[in-house]
């Protein structure tokens, strides 16, 4: 199967992006060292803006916007291609 080893990296993957997310925290708290990496963390746009609408009582700004549409974007693009490639295994798998 494709996806037999997807399990394993989630298992690493998804606690290191919950950690790196800054849900209780800003950006602007973390070492400058860390930003960048938080800059890259594509839940990092969403909380952002979540919080700035919630606590602040601000839209999100057109920056934050454009950025979380890029990551839907490319999140749906990659998922869309991913299942055209593979659709034809999908019934023998399951």
């Amino acid at each position: 199967m494709l996806f037999r080893d997807t399990r394993d990296i989630l298992e690493v993957g998804l606690p290191i992006l919950f950690w790196a997310t800054p849900v209780f925290y800003s950006r602007e708290m973390a070492p400058r060292l860390l930003r960048p990496a938080l800059a890259l963390n594509p839940l990092s746009s969403f909380i952002e803006a979540s919080r700035r609408a919630l606590l602040d009582a601000q839209a999100p700004s057109g920056q934050q916007l454009a950025l979380m549409a890029g990551w839907l974007t490319v999140m749906f693009g990659s998922g869309l291609w991913m299942f055209l490639r593979q659709k034809h295994r999908f019934a023998e798998e399951a």
